[in-house]
């Protein structure tokens, strides 16, 4: 019984590693495919401060989604406790949305906390957002 927990765990625990870095993955082409969504109906509709996709009314900022929870959030109608996620609104220049899984944080040797985690960049005037993933300490 001991041998099989020897193999069993660290295989599962890979396993869940693995489901971390694909749910990570899936949030990046959800917010990608959103905020070219909400582009694109601002290039057919002129330079607007806001649209209406699936239902929601989405705020834009410079002809794509803010990085809010009325923005970038509803445009890709993500939900904290539906799709198990932690979403982090930071007003910086520019201002940014984190998205990151509950349970992927680890503490690397020099004490810094790792997660696996998609960023949202607001996007600058003339220019798009900048959306990155890391599913590398998932």
């Amino acid at each position: 019984m001991a041998i099989l927990a020897m193999v069993a765990v660290p295989r599962y625990m890979d396993m869940q590693k693995e489901a971390r870095a694909a749910k990570i993955e899936a949030l990046y082409g959800d917010i990608q495919t959103a905020s070219k969504m909400a582009h694109a109906a601002v290039m057919v509709r002129g330079n607007v401060a806001s649209i209406a996709m699936e239902g929601a009314t989405v705020s834009l900022v410079n002809g794509y989604p803010a990085a809010s929870a009325a923005g970038i959030i509803a445009a890709a109608n993500l939900d904290e406790t539906k799709d198990g996620i932690t979403i982090s609104h930071v007003a910086g220049a520019p201002p940014y949305t984190q998205i990151t899984i509950p349970g992927s944080a680890v503490t690397n040797l020099s004490g810094a906390t790792l997660t696996c985690h998609v960023t949202y960049n607001e996007a600058a005037s003339g220019d798009a957002p900048a959306i990155t993933k890391d599913n590398s300490s998932c």
